[in-house]
């Protein structure tokens, strides 16, 4: 073996029992940051996540957090990624809503494909455009 190659070897070996012997609180959450939210707050996106601070970063389970936040009908798309040793970084993309739909005495704010995102009384300070004469009995 050359010494370069032991070199590498020892660095290796050192960092792997560094990682397995270092306290394991090292890796426990501390910080959950959430971008691109612009309707869905910061306290929700992290209380839908369903992540605890004490939670082991390397332990999560991305596609349950992102199957929780989904729970939002804001939220188009997500991507969780992890800061180490102890950052949980989730970028999100918000639905937006492009028409408005009058139901019932209120209104079905509903985004490009056609899913309603909302049910609001208030339509204040929208300038959306209005969709009437639509017949339906339910909706998702």
């Amino acid at each position: 073996m050359t010494k370069t190659f032991k070199y590498i070897l020892f660095f290796l070996l050192l960092v792997f029992t560094t990682v397995f012997w270092w306290p394991p609180s090292l890796f426990n959450i501390k910080t959950i940051n959430v971008t691109g939210n612009n309707r869905v707050s910061q306290q929700e996106s992290s209380d839908f996540s369903g992540l605890s601070y004490q939670q082991n970063v390397f332990r999560i389970n991305s596609k349950e957090t992102m199957k929780s936040i989904f729970q939002s009908p804001y939220v188009e798309k997500i991507k969780i990624r992890r800061g180490l040793p102890n950052i949980i970084n989730i970028d999100i993309i918000e639905r937006e809503p492009l028409v408005l739909v009058p139901y019932v005495g209120s209104y079905l704010f509903v985004d490009s494909h056609g899913i309603v995102i909302e049910i609001n009384n208030s339509i204040a300070d929208l300038k959306l455009p209005f969709i009437n004469g639509l017949k339906f009995n339910t909706f998702n």
